[in-house]
C-alpha cells in the first residue's frame, strides 16, 4: 500500500498483481485520484471499475457507514464442488465448526507413525487426495475474512499428510458450518478508534497452540492460531512465546499505521491473561526457569523498553485470542466471535 499526498486530499492504494484498490475522498477533476487515473492510462490499458465490490473472491459491501467483507460466493462454489450430496443436512446450523471429538481425532492422527517409520502404513489415496483439497480451500477462507474457522483449520493443516476418515469428516463439519453461516464477515467502522491485541497459548494438550488477534476500527484486521516452534516447559513459557509472536503482527501493523498517518501516540496495547508472563515480558530475568528459553521468544521485551507495546492482564474470560486456541463450548464460541468479528 501507498500513499499520495496533496495540500488537499490523500490516495491510498492496495495493488495485488494486476489489481488496484484506490481510496479517497474526492475524485474531481483536476485532484489526486483524477490525476493518478490518468496517468495510469498513458501507461498501461485499464479499467476503472467503480466502486469497489468484489476483489480476489471477497465481496465488499457497505452498510451505513460501516464495510462489510464477506466470501459468501467462495464458501457455495466449495460446498458445490466438495460436500456430498445429501450431507449438508446431518450439520447443525448453530454448531462450532468442530465436532465434540475434534482433539481425539487430531491426536489419533499425529500419533499414527511418520513415513520413516516401519509401522508406517500409507493413508488411503481417496482420502488423501479428497482431505489435502478440502483443507486447502478452507485455508484460504481462515486467513482472509472467516478467523472464526481459523482454529479448526490450522489444527486439520498439522494432519495433511496422514488424514484419517473421522479427520476428512471433522472437514466436512468445517464446510458445513461454513454453510450455514456463509454471509457472516468481517465488519468494520468508520468511527475513530485504537488499535489494540490480545494473545494467549494453550499449554495444557500435547500440542501447544498460540492465538492471537488485533483489532482495529471495530473488527479484528490480524489473527493467528499456529503450532509453537519450541516445546514449553510451563504455562508462563508458553504465555511469553505466543506473546512474542502476536508482537511481530502488531510491529508490522504499527509501521503501516503510521505510514498512512493513523498511528496514535504511545504504546499499543497487547493483552494476556498470564500474570507470570506479563512479569517476565517487562522483566526478563535469566533464572533457571528461563535460561533455556531462544532469545528470539523475548522479542516482546524489546518492543515494551522501546515503548512500542504495553502488556496489561485481562480475565482469561475476556481474553479474545482464546478463542484461537481450543475448541470453545457452544454459547462461548459464537459470542467470542461475534465479538472478534463486530457481528451485530
Amino acid at each position: 500500500m501507498l500513499g499520495l499526498t496533496r495540500p488537499n486530499p490523500t490516495l491510498y492504494l492496495g495493488v495485488y498483481c494486476d489489481d488496484i484498490v484506490a481510496v479517497y475522498g474526492r475524485s474531481d477533476k483536476g485532484l489526486v485520484y483524477s490525476d493518478f487515473r490518468d496517468h495510469l492510462h498513458t501507461k498501461w490499458k485499464a479499467e476503472d471499475e467503480g466502486e469497489l465490490n468484489d476483489i480476489l473472491n471477497v465481496r465488499v459491501s457497505r452498510v451505513g457507514s460501516d464495510v462489510i467483507l464477506d466470501q459468501a460466493a467462495y464458501i457455495d462454489a466449495m460446498v458445490e464442488r466438495f460436500m456430498p450430496a445429501g450431507k449438508l443436512g446431518s450439520f447443525k446450523k448453530y454448531a462450532p465448526p468442530f465436532s465434540p471429538y475434534f482433539v481425539r481425532n487430531i491426536d489419533a492422527a499425529l500419533a499414527l507413525p511418520p513415513a520413516s517409520s516401519p509401522g508406517y502404513v500409507p493413508p488411503d489415496v481417496v482420502i488423501l487426495a479428497a482431505y489435502q483439497s478440502i483443507v486447502g480451500a478452507l485455508l484460504y477462507c481462515s486467513t482472509v475474512t472467516r478467523p472464526d474457522i481459523s482454529y479448526s483449520v490450522s489444527m486439520l493443516c498439522r494432519c495433511m499428510s496422514r488424514p484419517t476418515p473421522a479427520l476428512l469428516e471433522e472437514a466436512y463439519h468445517v464446510l458445513g458450518y461454513l454453510h450455514h453461516h456463509r454471509e457472516v464477515g468481517l465488519r468494520y467502522s468508520a468511527a475513530p478508534s485504537e488499535p489494540w491485541g490480545h494473545t494467549d497459548s494453550n499449554w495444557a494438550t500435547r500440542r501447544y497452540t498460540s492465538g492471537h488477534t488485533f483489532h482495529w476500527q471495530g473488527c479484528t484486521i490480524d489473527w493467528g492460531s499456529t503450532q509453537q516452534t519450541s516445546i514449553a516447559l510451563s504455562s508462563c513459557e508458553a504465555e511469553i512465546m505466543a506473546c512474542s509472536e502476536a508482537a511481530q503482527a502488531v510491529a508490522y501493523y504499527r509501521y503501516l499505521l503510521e505510514e498512512i498517518g493513523f498511528l496514535p501516540p504511545g504504546p499499543t496495547s497487547l493483552s494476556m491473561d498470564n500474570k507470570a508472563g506479563i512479569d517476565l515480558a517487562y522483566n526478563p530475568e535469566h533464572h533457571k526457569r528461563t535460561k533455556h528459553v531462544e532469545r528470539r521468544h523475548f522479542f516482546i521485551c524489546e518492543m515494551i523498553e522501546a515503548l512500542k507495546i504495553w502488556v496489561p492482564y485481562i480475565k482469561s474470560s475476556d481474553n479474545l485470542a482464546d478463542f484461537f486456541t481450543k475448541p470453545l463450548p457452544t454459547r462461548n464460541f459464537f459470542r467470542l466471535r461475534n465479538l472478534i468479528m463486530n457481528i451485530v
